[in-house]
């Protein structure tokens, strides 16, 4: 998170114990349709774990702990929720037209997370991460940076505005705004600050999970 490592360590508990409710709830209802859905509050649990760990080692001047753990983070933020967040919002969605403009944001999602991974693996500098003004800043950088950013933009925070699930579309629109004041307000250091943002909003995601297994819906 971009405040504390006691602040990651404490979003990423809380989440730890929503995520598995929302996942053992699934199995148990056997709605598996929601199971990646499910998914996501615990990926934004591991998410809040690493950058805790990064805040330790980074106060503790462990560089190898230091790469790795913005390696873990890097990978999960750009390669895999361009992935997770579209397809589990596809499969779920039970509207044949919505489903088919979801399959093309999942395809977006997949060009993206693809395009990101090549980014990563072919960066000729350590991926880090350094304290600036409170916050973490990562040192990944990527081309081209407008196309990229669209295509995340549209796989992650508007796919789930074409759900026919109005919970799906609060957390899409919640993802989005998040995102839209990390980058003004906070440009260096965004990355760090709009997944912590997007672990908040993630609790819209059990909600669907509990209210929609109850339904029967999936």
């Amino acid at each position: 998170m971009c405040f504390s490592a006691e602040a990651s360590f404490i979003a990423g508990s809380l989440l730890s114990l929503g995520g598995l409710s929302g996942i053992v709830r699934v199995v148990r209802k056997k709605a598996l349709r929601l199971l990646p859905y499910a998914l996501i509050p615990m990926i934004f649990a591991l998410h809040q774990f690493t950058e805790g760990g990064l805040w330790i080692a980074l106060k503790a001047h462990h560089q190898e702990w230091v790469e790795t753990l913005s390696w873990i983070f890097v990978l999960i933020a750009y390669c895999l929720w361009p992935l997770l967040v579209p397809i589990s919002i596809t499969i779920m969605e039970p509207q044949k037209i919505r489903k088919k403009i979801l399959i093309g944001f999942s395809v977006v999602g997949v060009i993206a997370s693809l395009s990101f991974l090549y980014s990563i693996l072919s960066y000729d500098k350590p991926i880090s991460g350094y304290i600036h003004h409170r916050n973490i800043e990562y040192t990944f950088r990527y081309s081209p940076i407008y196309l990229l950013n669209m295509l995340y933009g549209a796989s992650v925070n508007l796919s789930g505005l074409a759900s026919s699930f109005r919970s799906v579309q609060a957390f899409a629109a919640g993802l989005t705004g998040s995102y839209v004041i990390a980058y003004q307000i906070w440009r260096r250091t965004y990355e760090s600050v709009w997944c912590y943002f997007g672990a908040v909003l993630s609790m819209i995601v059990l909600i669907h999970i509990w209210n929609a297994s109850k339904e029967k819906t999936a």
